[in-house]
């Protein structure tokens, strides 16, 4: 299936910053960023116009459902509210955009909400989308609605701006202003297997965090059914924050069990943030291992057996952390284990990959 890039932004056009997890004490953190590039952001989201109400660290304001959710999950509105701001984002036709401005939790409570007879094909493909983290539940989500649709997984405004790294602004203007040369300039990693059966691969980028693909396992948007759906081999990217090996092992597993594997031509490894703030990795415990490995290699190769017969890269600098590249998921890219770096393929070999569809 082709392709699906939406319209780029153009300098003083509107973007919608959305907030479909949790929210940020001043949801226009961050926004300068966007307005140095010459953009406009609007904060789409009802519970806005109340935000000079509440105090810091005070009670939300809103429905008793809304405190709720608020001390609960800190999202501050319920589900159907943060589904209808959703919506309206995309249908907002003075938008160019949809910027998540932050993660969180939450989510996934609202894929059984939105309407999809609004948010058709059509709509989903005339703006550009950003997020992370928790936002892996909607990038599954539209790809699921939108067949080849290309979303941005990369930095949120609330979350990220105050500290992104120049290289990561660089690449998230680029996705969000570029057309389809610009989405991916060459992002580096490090080959965990010595020679892959097939040094370079090319498929379609698919994934995100690791805990939100997992729990969307039995679902019509689980991995492995967007996967197949697709027809086209994938690039499975994933990332995740403060959790011990022994879950990332679990969650790899559950998605691995559940078929995954069937239709991966790839797989790259981003930031694996630990627990605790300032500890140097959450794979410690391997230090000293008989092989003499990095700690963070060995515990994928041996202790998570990721596959040695296709490309695996690892020490990508995207998701949580520091670093965060933008990865346009729904892209066709290729992973190259002899130079280890993911990149845009060569016309030649997308035109191969689409005709075997």
């Amino acid at each position: 299936m082709a392709t699906k890039l939406p319209p780029p932004c153009t300098p003083g056009c509107r973007v919608a910053v959305v907030f479909p997890a949790g929210r940020a004490a001043d949801a226009t953190i961050g926004l300068s960023l966007l307005e140095e590039w010459g953009l406009q952001p609007v904060i789409h989201d009802p519970f806005s116009p109340r935000l000079a109400d509440e105090q810091e660290g005070g009670e939300a304001a809103g429905t008793e459902e809304g405190r709720v959710l608020a001390r609960c999950f800190n999202t501050c509105l319920p589900d159907e509210e943060r589904a209808r701001a959703l919506e309206a984002a995309f249908l907002d036709e003075s938008c160019a955009a949809v910027v998540c401005g932050r993660g969180g939790y939450g989510t996934m409570r609202l894929l059984e909400l939105l309407d999809w007879g609004k948010l058709t094909p059509a709509v989903l493909g005339s703006k550009r989308f950003v997020g992370f983290s928790d936002i892996t539940a909607l990038h599954l989500a539209f790809a699921g609605q939108c067949d080849g649709l290309v979303t941005l997984h990369g930095p949120m405004p609330a979350s990220c701006f105050a500290s992104i790294p120049p290289d990561d602004a660089t690449r998230l203007r680029a996705a969000l202003f570029g057309g389809a040369p610009e989405l991916l300039p060459p992002l580096p990693g490090t080959p965990l297997h010595a020679a892959p059966a097939q040094r370079r691969v090319v498929g379609r980028l698919l994934g995100g965090n690791l805990a939100l693909l997992s729990a969307m396992v039995g679902s019509r948007w689980c991995p492995a059914a967007l996967a197949a759906r697709s027809g086209l081999p994938i690039v499975l990217a994933l990332e995740d924050i403060g959790e011990p090996p022994y879950r990332l092992d679990r969650m790899w597993q559950q998605l691995r069990l559940a078929g995954i594997l069937q239709h991966t031509a790839a797989i790259i490894l981003g930031n694996f943030v630990p627990r605790t703030k300032g500890s140097d990795s959450e794979f410690a415990d391997f230090a000293g291992n008989p092989q003499g490995a990095e700690p963070e290699a060995f515990f994928w190769r041996e202790v998570a057996g990721l596959p040695s017969g296709i490309p695996v890269l690892w020490d990508m600098r995207f998701g949580h952390g520091g670093a965060n590249a933008t990865l346009p998921l729904g892209a066709v890219v290729a992973v190259d284990a002899g130079s280890g770096r993911l990149e845009l393929p060569t016309a030649e070999e997308a035109a191969e990959l689409e005709s075997k569809l």
